[in-house]
């Protein structure tokens, strides 16, 4: 089947300022962690600890910071090790040879066309090994599945990631439906993805909001299945939205990817505070549980996709785990409800995060 034919066939990608990603069950402003089988078990209350290979971290503790609380008291680690603010990704651009104005030629180019390269393979997940990265979120996919030689290598490297440790491998498509076409056709095949996620930038007025919700319908429609045959998550990525579309998102989806693209970790929660609130109403009023992941871009001064610079200098000074004890002060202070559950975090993208943060 074509999906919405009418959809403009141009992708959506991370724009300037507004880039870019299991299912557990959390107390009060909660954390839900990811096992080792991709299930989640939730922790009370926010600093509950998440069962299996990637749990939530230790209690939080109050203080004053730019998030409202201090980061201090938020643990590195749960009962099941991993970071404190739950499962860590990464979007990943597995087939490229540029990521907006940056080109990965010369010192970049072992990030330059990914699949396929036994070498870059192992480089990509060597550096997810070492920063405790257990999803990879990728891109790409339209032109690697439009390929036999790529989809083969596709399969390939699926099975190393979970050789090595990665416990979720999600697909990215855009407005493209030929490119959802392909990966419903290979996730029926091969069962490779444990979620799918949305990158349309409707609030930049690339495409729709509406023509976003009849894409989400008509995903959900498909009934596609994990490698296991539970029905495979739907996500979505959003920069903008308002209260009316957080309860159309809510009613659509399973995870919300929200970004929170700042300078420093310090601010970041306070930067999707608001939208936070929104999903939390929105999650309430449907009384569909909903998770969420912040994104933080490894964008900086020497490498970015554009004109605007993030958070790659202040990751590359401070690390992971400092951003990410930062986000869970301020989530922790929130106090938002139940329904909504973090999910952990997410990094635009791979090829920054490796240049601020240096080979494994």
């Amino acid at each position: 089947m074509v999906l919405l034919a009418g959809l403009l066939a141009a992708a959506a990608c991370h724009g300037q300022g507004d880039r870019q990603a299991g299912t557990g069950t959390a107390g009060a402003g909660g954390i839900a962690g990811a096992g080792a089988g991709g299930a989640a078990a939730g922790g009370a209350g926010a600093g509950g600890a998440g069962a299996g290979g990637a749990g939530a971290g230790g209690a939080g503790a109050s203080g004053a910071g730019a998030c409202g609380a201090g980061a201090g008291g938020a643990g590195t680690g749960g009962a099941g090790g991993g970071p404190a603010a739950g499962p860590r990704g990464l979007y990943v651009s597995l087939h490229a040879d540029h990521v907006g104005v940056f080109a990965l030629s010369g010192a970049a180019e072992i990030l330059r066309n990914v699949l396929g390269d036994v070498a870059k393979e192992a480089h990509l997940l060597d550096f997810a090994r070492t920063h405790e990265i257990t999803t990879l979120t990728l891109y790409d996919l339209g032109s690697i599945l439009d390929d036999r030689a790529l989809s083969e290598a596709l399969i390939a490297f699926a099975a190393r990631a979970r050789a090595a440790g990665i416990l979720r491998l999600e697909a990215i498509g855009a407005a493209d439906a030929a490119a959802w076409d392909r990966i419903a056709a290979f996730q029926r095949t091969h069962g490779t993805f444990d979620g799918l996620v949305t990158e349309i930038e409707f609030w930049n007025g690339d495409v729709t909001f509406a023509e976003l919700t009849r894409l989400l319908d008509d995903l959900r429609a498909l009934g596609l299945a994990d490698a296991r045959g539970a029905p495979l998550p739907l996500a979505v990525y959003v920069g903008r939205f308002d209260a009316a579309q957080a309860l159309e998102l809510a009613r659509r989806v399973d995870r919300v990817y929200v970004h929170c693209y700042t300078r420093s970790g310090e601010s970041t929660f306070d930067y999707g505070r608001e939208r936070f609130q929104l999903l939390a109403a929105a999650s309430t009023m449907t009384g569909r549980a909903l998770d969420v992941l912040p994104i933080f871009s490894a964008e900086g001064v020497d490498f970015r996709a554009g004109g605007e610079t993030f958070m790659g200098e202040w990751l590359s000074a401070h690390g992971l785990d400092e951003a990410e004890r930062w986000f869970l002060g301020g989530w922790s202070a929130a106090a938002l409800p139940a329904s909504l559950r973090l999910a952990g975090t997410q990094y635009y993208e791979y090829v920054f995060l490796e240049r601020y943060l240096g080979a494994p």
